[in-house]
């Protein structure tokens, strides 16, 4: 009897289960379906933190060099002023006829490993200091490019353009150290990026660190007070 009994209650599961089979698959399909969704959002939070981590520690690590950076972009634009200042006295010598030894004037570069930080800076910062940096460097782009222009010009004895020029470039470079030393000052102290306007005295303090007067040079006013207007919006 316990047999038969056994074999009753194994065939009635039989039928219930040909019977039900179609809801069986379907709750087993429904159950692996979760359990796939499941897995699936952990390995996606997974995947979410861990890039969280990664964007936090190259972060971190940006803003560890970003001193240094700052601190060598600044001295690119202090070698920029010194730079046009000399190739300004070659030209006007060359003018004036005297006797000298011309020299093949380099332009100022920056190094590639300088801008790759810059733009990580762009990239891992908040957005209001990195459309800043995008600035700066757009501006820094623009210095650049004007006097390379300008010595290749000179370094081929072309001599027609005017010492305005110069004056102009020269006052860039100035305003380019003086916004350079606002994101100095900010990486530095690793607060919040203080919205400044660099203007006129900002650029002429600039320029007399490098012993150029204000005094001797009325028609660069004209160009330094031009670059304040181009600077003023770079930090905001």
């Amino acid at each position: 009897m316990a047999e038969g009994g056994l074999a009753d209650r194994w065939y009635v599961l039989q039928r219930i289960w040909l019977e039900w089979q179609g809801l069986n698959v379907g709750v087993m399909a429904l159950a692996a379906a979760v359990a796939a969704y499941i897995i699936s959002q952990h390995q996606l939070l997974d995947s979410r933190l861990a890039r969280q981590d990664e964007i936090e520690r190259k972060r971190l690590a940006t803003s560890a060099v970003l001193p240094t950076v700052l601190d060598a972009f600044c001295d690119y634009a202090s070698d920029l002023i010194s730079v046009v200042a000399r190739a300004e006295h070659e030209v006007e010598l060359q003018r004036s006829g005297k006797s000298f030894e011309p020299t093949l004037i380099e332009t100022p570069v920056l190094s590639p490993e300088i801008l790759v930080l810059l733009r990580d800076a762009i990239e891992y910062s908040e957005r209001d200091v990195a459309l800043s940096f995008k600035r700066l460097i757009s501006f820094q782009q623009v210095c650049s490019a004007r006097f390379r222009s300008k010595i290749d010009s000179i370094n081929q004895d072309n001599l027609s353009s005017s010492i305005r020029s110069f004056d102009s470039i020269l006052a860039n470079a100035a305003a380019l150290f003086a916004v350079a030393e606002i994101f100095f000052a900010y990486a530095r102290d690793e607060g919040k990026l203080v919205s400044e306007t660099v203007g006129v005295n900002d650029i002429w303090g600039v320029l007399n660190r490098n012993n150029i007067e204000r005094e001797r040079r009325p028609d660069l006013e004209i160009e330094v007070g031009a670059s304040a207007l181009q600077v003023r919006s770079i930090v905001n």
